[in-house]
């Protein structure tokens, strides 16, 4: 028998040869050993099952059973979950796309590349801690987000002044000085100070 359905081949002389689904009572003469065989179940996109081991210790999914009356094997088959990563922006993501078995839990660091900053994780699971732990409760598909980095500019005169700034992804003025603006790291802006000021 096993906790799931699972598909089993016998062979061996004097063995009930062939295939199988558990739970099955079979029969065959004491002292007669066989040799059983645990079969992969098909994976989906998602999820898979997978042979974990015998309930009375063997790891491997195949193996001899000498008969005797009244003998129950079992069969414990387990769960694995596919964790897919993602990256929006410029930033790695460490760890593996992959299953991971049911329960299990992953750590994800998100490393931001140059000029960006992190903002978040999104997707099956909406976060800003980094790094993340992440339980296999199911599948997963994660999306680590990075944005352009601000940088804070002080823009300073020896009086007060008025100015002007310009530019894709600038803070349009106009503004006095002094004063600090931010805006995303590498960009340039155009600063205009009219003269004579009002």
């Amino acid at each position: 028998e096993s906790n799931i359905a699972v598909a089993i081949t016998i062979s061996g002389s004097g063995c009930p040869a062939g295939a199988y689904t558990t739970p099955a009572t079979l029969t065959w003469i004491n002292g007669v050993s066989c040799s059983v065989s645990v079969q992969q179940t098909a994976a989906t996109a998602d999820a898979r099952t997978v042979f974990s081991q015998w309930s009375d210790g063997p790891v491997s999914p195949s193996r001899n059973i000498v008969a005797s009356p009244g003998a129950v094997y079992t069969i414990v088959m387990a769960t694995d979950y596919r964790l897919s990563r993602l990256v929006s922006g410029s930033g790695t993501v460490s760890g593996t796309d992959g299953f991971y078995a049911a329960g299990s839990t992953v750590t994800l660091t998100a490393t931001a590349g140059t000029g960006q900053q992190f903002n978040g994780w999104t997707g099956s699971v909406t976060s800003a801690a980094n790094p993340l732990s992440v339980v296999m409760d199911g599948a997963k598909t994660i999306t680590a987000n990075f944005v352009p980095a601000l940088s804070s500019v002080r823009i300073e005169t020896n009086v007060a002044a008025q100015f002007n700034v310009s530019g894709a992804g600038c803070p349009v003025g106009p503004d006095a000085a002094p004063v600090t603006l931010t805006w995303n790291t590498g960009t340039a802006c155009s600063l205009s100070i009219p003269s004579p000021q009002g």
